[in-house]
């Protein structure tokens, strides 16, 4: 971004209505930028929203939050490409348990390990003509809907509230703002010497 601040930027959020995408829509719209919501799983819709929303103004910020597959930052970021403006920042949201693993998840946590070195490459790959940063923050447990829902199950809640318990920042589940804090900042122009970074937003939980 040519400005330290996001105001009057425009960014487009991924499933920015509810839960941590919701949080980082508020978060950007407090500093002042213009959100696009938007949450497609086609290319021939991600291009749609991409092109038709933003052609006549560029975009500045990408923040991607849901993403069960790789399609929809690829195919958003391919679409975005012929208007960024200068410096373009793009935020992915991956999960602690990318690295760390969880049973039972292995399609959600193989995506989130994939979208972490697609950040990588793309950091690589967009630096020299776009001047973009692409970094990645992976929360752990959060207190939205998801996480409500997860833990009425009685087993679910026993097995996650010794992990909170034994959580070193605080015993606590982190709120939205933990992470959509940490991307209002990568979102900013003075993140600029931060790019293909995996920022850990889970309390400690995992430190690697």
């Amino acid at each position: 971004m040519a400005t330290e601040s996001v105001a009057r930027k425009n960014a487009i959020v991924t499933g920015g209505s509810r839960g941590i995408g919701k949080g980082i829509s508020l978060e950007l719209a407090k500093r002042g930028a213009n959100i696009l919501l938007a949450y497609q799983s086609s290319r021939d819709q991600a291009e749609e929203v991409a092109a038709a929303e933003i052609r006549r103004s560029g975009v500045d910020a990408i923040a991607v939050e849901v993403a069960v597959n790789l399609k929809l930052p690829v195919f958003l970021i391919q679409a975005s490409m012929p208007y960024f403006g200068k410096m373009p920042r793009i935020v992915h949201l991956s999960s602690a348990y990318a690295r760390d693993g969880q049973s039972g998840c292995l399609a959600y946590v193989a995506c989130k390990g994939a979208m972490e070195s697609l950040t990588r490459s793309l950091a690589r790959d967009l630096s020299h003509n776009y001047q973009a940063t692409i970094n990645c923050v992976c929360p752990g447990p959060v207190n939205t809907e998801l996480w409500a829902a997860t833990i009425e199950d009685p087993h679910e809640k026993e097995k996650w509230d010794f992990v909170v318990q034994n959580t070193p920042a605080a015993a606590r589940v982190a709120e939205v703002d933990d992470s959509a804090q940490i991307v209002g900042f990568l979102a900013e122009g003075r993140s600029r010497w931060t790019t293909g970074s995996l920022v850990n937003a889970n309390g400690g939980l995992l430190f690697v």
